[in-house]
C-alpha cells in the first residue's frame, strides 16, 4: 500500500514496529518511517509488555497531535477494542483529523463464534467515526451497511493486496530445498499466512496426511514463532495450531514455481477457491488504492 500511494507522489508517514523496519519501507524517501512500536517479540514479561503498550500509545497520542497529515489510515486495531474503537478515534477526529480504516474482518467475533453486544457496540461506534471504510470483497460491504447501517457510499471495495516487502529474490527451487533440508526430488507444499485457530490448519494436516498415505514424498517445510512453547496440540485425529504467530513465508522467497500458482490459504476471511496472481491484478490493485485516496484527498479538501 506504501509503494501504491508513493508511486502517484503521496508523501507517507508509516507507524510500524522492528518487525516492518524493511528496506522497502526505509529506502523509500516518500516514506517517513515511524518505529512507535518498537520490539514487539513475545518472549518478555508481563511488566515489560505493559510498559511497552503504554510507551506506545503515548507515542502515538503525541503523534497525532503533533505529526502534519490530515488523514490516518487505520489497517489493525491494537488489543485494546474498547480504547482503539471509542477514545482514540474521539481523539482523532477532536485534532480534525481525517479516518479511513481498513476493515479485514467487518466483524472478528462473528468469525470466531465469540461475538458480543459489547463488541458489536464498539465496531459500529468506530465504524461511524470513520470517514471512510476499505473491505475486500462486495460481501463484506453488503454485510457492513447491513449489519452496522453503514451507507455504502461511505464503503469501498478494494481487493486483497499483494504483500511485496519480501524481496524477489535469485534463489533457485534446487537451493531452496537444500537450504532446508530437502531432498530435490521431493515435493514441497506451502503454507502461507499467519498461524492461528480460525485458518483451518487442521484441514491442511489431515490433508496432508492422506498425501503421504499415497506418496512418502510430500514435504511441508516452515517454521512459526509461538508465544509459548509446546504449539501443536493434537486432540485424536485433529490437529490444532494453539496462539500461534508464523513467520511469514513467501513464494517468492521460496521460489518454489516460476509459474507463481495460487497458494489456498485461510487468510483473514473464509474462502474456498484462490485467483490465479497476475501482475495485471497487482497494477490494478494498486492503482484502486491510490485512485481512492486521490478522491477522498480532493473531496476533503474542497
Amino acid at each position: 500500500m506504501a509503494e501504491a500511494l508513493t508511486s502517484v507522489g503521496i508523501q507517507v508517514d508509516f507507524i510500524g514496529s522492528d518487525d516492518l523496519s524493511v528496506p522497502e519501507l526505509l529506502n523509500n524517501p516518500r516514506v517517513n518511517f515511524l518505529n512507535l512500536r518498537g520490539d514487539q517479540s513475545h518472549d518478555v514479561n508481563w511488566a515489560e509488555k505493559i510498559v511497552r503498550v503504554l510507551r506506545y500509545y503515548v507515542r502515538l497520542t503525541v503523534y497525532a497531535a503533533t505529526g502534519k497529515p490530515k488523514l490516518f489510515h487505520i489497517l489493525w486495531n491494537n488489543k485494546f477494542q474498547l480504547l482503539d474503537c471509542t477514545l482514540l478515534m474521539l481523539y482523532y477526529r477532536l485534532l480534525g483529523k481525517k479516518v479511513v480504516f481498513t476493515a479485514h474482518n467487518v466483524n472478528a467475533g462473528k468469525r470466531d463464534s465469540n461475538d458480543s453486544w459489547l463488541n458489536r457496540a464498539l465496531l459500529r461506534i468506530q465504524y461511524n467515526l470513520c470517514d471512510h471504510i476499505f473491505v475486500h470483497t462486495d460481501g463484506m460491504k453488503r454485510e457492513m451497511a447491513s449489519e452496522f447501517r453503514i451507507p455504502e457510499s461511505k464503503i469501498s471495495v478494494i481487493p486483497f493486496g499483494i504483500n511485496k516487502t519480501v524481496p524477489d529474490t535469485s534463489l533457485s527451487s534446487a537451493e531452496a530445498k537444500r537450504r532446508l533440508g530437502i531432498r530435490n526430488n521431493d515435493k514441497a507444499l506451502l503454507f502461507f499466512g499467519n498461524i492461528a485457530p480460525y485458518k483451518g490448519l487442521e484441514y491442511l494436516i489431515t490433508a496432508l496426511r492422506e498425501l503421504l498415505n499415497r506418496d512418502r514424498t510430500y514435504r511441508l517445510p516452515g517454521g512459526w514463532k509461538a508465544e509459548r512453547p509446546g504449539e501443536l496440540l493434537e486432540s485424536g485425529s485433529t490437529q490444532h495450531y494453539n496462539q500461534q504467530q508464523s513467520r511469514t513465508m513467501s513464494l517468492r522467497r521460496l521460489n518454489m514455481s516460476r509459474t507463481r500458482k495460487p497458494n489456498c490459504t485461510s487468510r483473514r476471511r473464509t474462502f474456498s477457491s484462490c485467483p490465479m496472481v497476475t501482475s495485471s491484478k497487482v497494477v490494478s490493485f494498486f492503482w484502486d488504492i491510490a485512485s481512492v485516496y486521490l478522491r477522498l484527498l480532493r473531496m476533503w479538501a474542497v
